[in-house]
């Protein structure tokens, strides 16, 4: 008899990719001067831009969930665990590039695969 087991869905674990970049945004725009962090309403324009950095990895993100059924090999999970950084390390730097364009020079415009992500258009206006 197999041992009863607890996962979260792939759905929640996406969401999580997507509440971790919003949180890293926050950082990011309003810096770390706020004093203690209190949770706020994001702008939905961050959403969309999240959601539009997230969609061309979701089938990534969808082999990462597959991924993490196949044990608790600490090999394994240490794999897991850099391409999801990786990922979502790329996915901030186009989020800051998409929001931030005059920033590239100061973040660096390459992923860590080398790979410049300036394409694209801001998810809105910088002010």
């Amino acid at each position: 008899m197999e041992a009863p087991s607890l996962a979260w869905t792939d759905e929640v674990l996406t969401g999580l990719a997507h509440s971790a970049l919003l949180g890293y945004l926050a950082v990011a725009h309003y810096g770390r001067g706020r004093g203690d962090w209190a949770e706020a309403e994001q702008p939905d324009f961050w959403h969309d831009a999240v959601s539009q950095v997230l969609q061309p990895r979701a089938e990534l993100l969808a082999a990462l969930w597959s991924a993490r059924e196949g044990g608790d090999d600490p090999e394994d999970v240490q794999h897991l665990r850099a391409q999801l950084q990786a990922l979502l390390s790329d996915g901030s730097r186009e989020l800051l590039l998409r929001l931030y364009p005059a920033a590239g020079d100061a973040i660096g415009a390459a992923g860590s695969d080398g790979i410049a992500r300036r394409g694209g258009s801001p998810a809105r206006p910088v002010a």
